[in-house]
């Protein structure tokens, strides 16, 4: 995939937000899911940022609905972390995978959780975006297939269906691999298919997916009776980096410091507490998800016991890493410039 690709992938966004509640509500909002919109932004479509700030309530876009991977957010906000801090916390969860980036960009939220290549394609751009704590400090997706599926390795996958979930980086990923593999995208059918890889793999809709994670959609397939095959990313050769990071307008963060400092702090409280409680985040999972069916509990719990673990507890940002992923994106054509990793992310707001 080349820069112009990426570039169309970032810039089709609908900015469609629902509400959510104040107050001591734990329970994560979603946003209805956009319809497919044509390329309508770019970067000079910056709105005013920084509102919300005002009145200390960020809005922060978790990474998908609520799960084991937002459980360090879920625990602060029922434990009452952020209100320690006299902070409201709005919490929503995404139309789409691809679209966190998209919401701090136009002001829609003050605070998105994503993956640390997406927020290199969109800083290379020239978005006014830095990345200041880590939520997981290391890459957990993998290529995932079924057992009896007949794949036995990527060059395998030709003439297959390869499902993700629809943000660029993680095509332009796959399609690294496919060439290293020999094959080229023309050989393989890819689909975008938002959160539904599991099932879209379940269903026999795809031979295997890419982009989802060993300890997400890698367990659900286990804990659902499957026979997946887990590729995890690093051992196909990509380069090391942050799965999640919270990612904010740079121009907000040089205006609200303190703001920033102290939803840090008590989002570190929270996901301590998260690492102490399996038993709490499961309950605030389900109370969330609304459900009580023996194999979602099931399903549940063997995430949040993979997940865990996984958790940054500090925040911090490898600087080293950040620097390798860079220069990897670059040398594959994936970002047109290689910015500083100081441009990228600061460890500066996170509590010493």
């Amino acid at each position: 995939m080349k820069i112009h690709q990426l570039l169309a992938g970032l810039v089709a966004v609908a900015v469609l937000l629902a509400g959510c509640g104040d107050g001591d509500t734990t329970a994560v909002a979603d946003r209805v899911h956009p319809k497919p919109a044509e390329p309508e932004f770019t970067l000079r479509d910056i709105r005013k940022p920084c509102q919300a700030l005002t009145r200390r309530s960020p809005r922060v876009s978790l990474d998908g609905h609520a799960g084991a991977m937002n459980a360090g957010f879920l625990m602060a906000k029922r434990r009452g972390f952020f209100a320690d801090a006299g902070i409201i916390a709005r919490m929503l969860s995404p139309g789409r995978p691809n679209i966190p980036v998209h919401y701090v960009i136009t002001d829609v939220d003050d605070i998105a959780v994503a993956q640390q290549p997406q927020v290199a394609i969109a800083k290379a751009m020239g978005a006014p975006i830095e990345a200041i704590g880590s939520v997981i400090p290391q890459p957990t997706d993998a290529l995932i297939w079924l057992r009896g599926s007949g794949i036995r390795d990527v060059a395998d996958l030709e003439g297959k269906t390869v499902a993700y979930p629809g943000v660029p980086y993680q095509r332009a990923f796959l399609e690294d691999l496919l060439e290293q593999a020999g094959l080229t995208s023309k050989q393989v059918r890819i689909e975008a298919v938002g959160y539904r890889l599991a099932s879209t793999l379940l269903e026999g809709k795809a031979d295997a997916i890419f982009g989802g994670t060993w300890n997400n959609e890698g367990i659900s397939l286990e804990a659902r009776g499957a026979e997946p095959v887990i590729r995890r990313v690093q051992s196909l050769g990509l380069p090391a980096y942050d799965q999640l990071v919270m990612v904010v307008d740079s121009r907000c963060l040089k205006k609200y410091p303190q703001v920033y400092r102290d939803f840090l702090a008590a989002l570190g409280r929270g996901t301590r507490a998260a690492v102490e409680d399996p038993a709490g985040v499961a309950k605030l999972i389900r109370e969330n998800h609304e459900h009580d069916a023996k194999a979602g509990r099931q399903e549940t719990e063997a995430q949040i016991e993979a997940t865990l673990p996984l958790l940054s507890r500090r925040g911090h940002m490898e600087p080293g890493q950040a620097t390798g992923l860079l220069a990897w994106m670059h040398e594959h054509g994936l970002i047109s410039r290689t910015p500083q990793f100081s441009e990228l992310l600061t460890n500066e707001y996170l509590a010493r």
